[in-house]
């Protein structure tokens, strides 16, 4: 096995592991969001605020506060929210990409 050193300053490290962090991530969103959709089909067209965080894999606090930052549109009917399925899986990306945003953003 050949071996091959080299030095690397921190910054140019830290760099190239957000890259890499950042293309994992994106290869994880792609290839969960046709089992997303698949798995969730049987599921209404509204959803409840626990189905909806089950749905993008988040708990209720983070679902409250994508929907407080105006991420997810939440839908009321009397005292009842509802959250659109089919809305929630065009999001799905972006949705996902924001959890890993720590990683993606540079410095």
């Amino acid at each position: 096995m050949e071996q091959v050193l080299f030095s690397i300053n921190l910054r140019d490290f830290e760099n190239l592991q957000r890259q890499w962090m950042r293309e994992e991530a994106a290869k994880a969103i792609e290839a969960a969001l046709p089992k997303i959709q698949g798995e969730f089909s049987d599921l209404p067209d509204f959803l409840t605020r626990k189905q909806a965080a089950k749905m993008l894999s988040v708990s209720l606090a983070t679902l409250d506060t994508w929907t407080k930052e105006g991420r997810i549109k939440k839908h009321r009917a009397g005292g009842i929210v509802r959250f659109r399925k089919d809305e929630l899986l065009a999001n799905f990306k972006s949705l996902k990409d924001s959890r890993y945003q720590r990683f993606l953003t540079s410095k």
